[in-house]
């Protein structure tokens, strides 16, 4: 949501937007400062346990440094995976989701999914661009133990 990462205060509208995309979520992604951001606007104390009322899945994203997944009673660290010199952020975040939903609809526990999200988002910013392609040898080695 770009309002995450632009606007200081949200509109009515915009706050009532994100509560309804939140309410409807299975899965939430966020990243740090958007995690920050949703807790301003709606003044939690704690923010992770506001967005996984209803036992929703939530992912944290903390740029290099990884990401923190919390599951039903169950919280897993995810180690930042190095990406190669030379690319760029962009869509890192989008990267991961996806992967890491492609993971959890496939089966994958919370450690298998925010691993392989993990690596795809580190292979994304290790590109210029938000969509690199990869060859079928690429995406054998990203989803690398989750691969049956």
């Amino acid at each position: 949501m770009s309002t995450l990462r632009r606007l200081p205060v949200a509109s009515a509208n915009e706050q009532r937007a994100v509560k309804e995309a939140i309410t409807a979520a299975d899965i939430i992604k966020v990243n740090d400062r958007e995690l920050a951001r949703i807790a301003d606007w709606f003044g939690w104390r704690d923010p992770v346990a506001k967005l996984r009322e209803g036992r929703r899945v939530v992912a944290v994203t903390h740029g290099q440094d990884g990401a923190t997944l919390y599951g039903d009673k169950q919280l897993v660290q995810i180690a930042g995976v190095a990406a190669k010199s030379g690319g760029d952020n962009v869509g890192c975040g989008d990267a991961f989701v996806a992967m890491f939903v492609h993971g959890m609809t496939l089966g994958w526990d919370l450690q298998t999914s925010g691993d392989a999200a993990s690596r795809w988002a580190a292979a994304v910013a290790g590109q210029r661009g938000a969509t690199p392609l990869f060859s079928d040898e690429q995406i054998d080695e990203l989803l690398g133990e989750a691969l049956p």
